[in-house]
């Protein structure tokens, strides 16, 4: 049986695959590293839902690649994937325990930001990897890939969860997945589309009918017909949807709670799900109020999360939301060019979408600071849309937020600015936003802060750049918002304020040295320093070592002004 798979497999992998790593990856050259890789795409490609090109993309095996064999960011579902691939020709057998280990090694390596100790398709990831562990609202997915039979030995189990503990350190940021034979010829058949799926006895109140140029039919489903729907097909609805659900995203969280606290407005608050069909009749009733319909060969290509958190919502609170409603429009492809459906998929799905910091450009003090501001000469870009201005020139937003964050004297929104900025937007009416951005925040205090900021960031920069141990760049970039706070710190808060400060290199970097340099120092001596990832995830940790780098500064007694 092993060997029939086996070699339906290898097929898939050499007409789909390889023609595309050859150009890609010529530095694979062996047929057995050819085919390695391709498993790694079919896997992915599978597993993460995206196309052969993109799985292509995401490899970094060969040399020196330190047991990392791909790596591919999943911005929308905020999860970074790490592969490691083990092709065995006969289909038996699965990775040794020492296999495992180089992959959880390199692991480790990869978010410490050990770059040094990686070939250059890794480095090239760089800045993926960096995005990923910065931010809090990454996950991180081990995919352990092999094309044996045989399930990995109970050993091989017990080191992966081990692995798994010493890694999550008390968070749930990774998972493991492991992927073998059965589930490689799994992803060849779930890469086949399905039987067309046809609707009947679909009711849409409050309905309408669009005839020109190809027809298509409106109105309000309800929830509980679409969470029958998610019930019966998931995701085989979403064939065509340039995304399928993303499962526990920020985005879907919002949706449902929505859906929870406010069924009766879910209408008007959320902007409905569209659907591709090949035909469409209605049944007798007249009623305009109430129609009943029927759908062939059905697609949904605009409103996948909307689709799937309604889903789940109805798996377990059916009563609660059955009073919701969601516009929904069946567009009736009969007529249509040949690439019209493509048209309406991509249009539908690449129209601006609203983020929190949109949300400050409600705030009077935005608007206020870019008049004080324009009056120095200086331009700030607060709303979505607005040219980004040169850095001689002016600032942006997300600059502001970042600079007023680490110099306010509260190590909490230093640490927020390094985890979960977006978080700070997210209601202009409240704290941290108003600890931030009030009526004291003068334009003088933003400029100055946006300066240092940007001196800091450039020396940290240089810091970046591995030496050799590894130490320099995982302070440089784990550690770079907390080091940020301690430069304002030390330069003085009350001075943050002042008119016309003269910032230069020769006042900012000498203080950036000793922050640095006191912050590797008292790092040294913590002993639960083992991890920097790991360490800096946990803001208590962050607290204790702010506190450390205080006394060793002499910070400890300074005093914080009233605008602050």
């Amino acid at each position: 049986m092993s060997s029939i798979t086996l070699k339906r497999i290898e097929k898939v992998i050499t007409e789909r695959y390889l023609p595309k790593i050859r150009v890609t990856h010529p530095d694979l050259t062996s047929i057995d590293q050819l085919i390695s890789a391709g498993q790694i795409c079919l896997a992915i490609a599978s597993t993460c839902e995206v196309d052969s090109e993109t799985a292509v993309h995401a490899i970094t095996d060969g040399f020196k690649d330190n047991g990392i064999d791909a790596i591919l960011l999943d911005e929308d579902s905020k999860l970074l994937t790490l592969a490691q691939g083990k092709w065995i020709k006969n289909g038996q057998g699965s990775p040794k325990k020492s296999e495992i280990t180089a992959f959880f090694n390199g692991v480790e390596d990869l978010v410490s930001c050990r770059f040094n100790k990686f070939n250059d398709k890794v480095k090239s990831k760089r800045d993926n990897v960096i995005k990923a562990v910065e931010s809090a609202s990454y996950r991180i997915q081990l995919l352990l890939i092999y094309s044996g039979v045989q399930p990995l030995g109970n050993e091989s189990k017990d080191l992966i969860r081990d692995k798994l503990a010493l890694l999550n350190d008390g968070f749930e940021i990774y998972t493991a997945r492991v992927i073998n034979l059965k589930d490689l010829y799994q992803c060849i058949i779930s890469a086949t589309d399905g039987a067309p799926i046809d609707l009947t006895d679909i009711t849409l109140t409050n309905w309408g009918k669009h005839s020109e140029p190809y027809e298509s039919i409106y109105g309000e489903m309800s929830v509980v017909d679409l969470g029958e729907l998610w019930k019966t097909y998931k995701n085989n609805l979403l064939t065509k949807n340039l995304r399928r659900f993303k499962g526990d995203t920020t985005v879907n969280a919002y949706i449902k709670l929505t859906l929870m606290k406010e069924p009766r407005d879910f209408w008007y608050f959320n902007n409905g799900i569209t659907i591709l069909c090949k035909s469409f009749g209605k049944g007798p009733k007249k009623d305009r109020e109430a129609g009943v319909f029927s759908f062939k060969d059905v697609n949904i290509v605009n409103g996948a999360q909307t689709y799937g958190a309604i889903g789940e919502t109805y798996l377990q609170y059916r009563d609660q939301i059955k009073d919701a409603k969601v516009h929904v429009r069946f567009i009736d492809l009969k007529g249509a060019p040949d690439d019209y459906a493509s048209k309406i998929t991509k249009f539908n799905n690449t129209q601006n979408k609203i983020e929190n910091k949109d949300f400050a450009s409600l705030d009077s003090n935005q608007t206020r600071l870019k008049q004080e501001l324009f009056l120095d000469g200086i331009e700030y870009s607060f709303k979505t849309g607005e040219q980004k201005p040169h850095e001689e020139a002016g600032c942006t937003l997300e600059e502001a937020t970042i600079a007023l964050g680490c110099a306010h004297y509260d190590i909490d929104l230093a640490i927020l600015v390094s985890r979960e900025i977006g978080k700070i937007w997210e209601d202009i009416e409240r704290q941290p936003y108003t600890r931030i951005f009030n009526d004291k925040t003068s334009g003088d205090r933003l400029w100055n802060c946006v300066r240092i900021y940007r001196l800091t960031r450039d020396f940290l920069k240089e810091k970046e750049v591995d030496t050799g141990d590894g130490e320099n760049p995982a302070l440089a970039i784990f550690a770079k918002r907390l080091i940020l706070h301690k430069v304002f710190k030390y330069f003085g808060y009350k001075r943050l304020s002042m008119h016309n400060l003269h910032l230069t290199p020769k006042t900012i970097l000498p203080v950036c040295e000793k922050v640095f340099n006191s912050t590797k120092e008292v790092t040294r001596s913590n002993k639960g320093f083992r991890s920097p990832y790991s360490f800096f995830k946990t803001p208590k940790n962050v607290r204790k070592l702010s506190e450390s780098i205080d006394v060793s500064l002499g910070l400890s007694n300074v005093l914080f002004p009233d605008e602050t």
